[in-house]
């Protein structure tokens, strides 16, 4: 028995395992699950068209996207609010949510809310001072 084989026994099932579909043909690498450690780039070039539009490229069919977020949109890196996805208000004077905003490009995009939840983190300043905050994590599949 190969190894794969009795590990696939262990488990339960008798499967061999899965095989990695080929690339699509691009100019961009597929991956089954990058993972997007946050959506503001200093400086930010404009995730919702420059980045966003690219994962139906880039992550295969059935594959996970991680997002983890703080959601924290400052103009001292991006000016230009129409850049950012959410964090301010719009010219009709209604608030802009991040995480609603991503939804919607998202499901555009073909892509399922699989799991979210909150993350918490620590931004270690220097030896006396620190920062506590907590991320919105969210994890996509793609059903294209």
């Amino acid at each position: 028995m190969r190894p794969a084989q009795a590990s696939a026994a262990a488990f339960g099932t008798t499967q061999p395992p899965a095989t990695t579909p080929a690339p699509p043909p691009s100019s961009h690498p597929s991956v089954p699950a990058p993972v997007i450690p946050s959506l503001r780039p200093r400086p930010c070039p404009s995730p919702r068209s420059a980045f966003l539009s690219t994962l139906p490229e880039i992550v295969v069919k059935g594959g996970l996207v991680v997002f983890i977020s703080p959601y924290s949109w400052l103009k001292q890196y991006t000016r230009d609010q129409s850049k950012w996805l959410g964090g301010f208000t719009d010219s009709k004077g209604a608030r802009v949510e991040s995480f609603p905003e991503l939804k919607k490009i998202m499901h555009g995009l073909k892509f399922e809310l699989v799991r979210q939840g909150d993350e918490p983190f620590v931004i270690r300043e220097h030896r006396r001072k620190f920062q506590w905050g907590c991320s919105h994590l969210t994890v996509w599949r793609n059903a294209a």
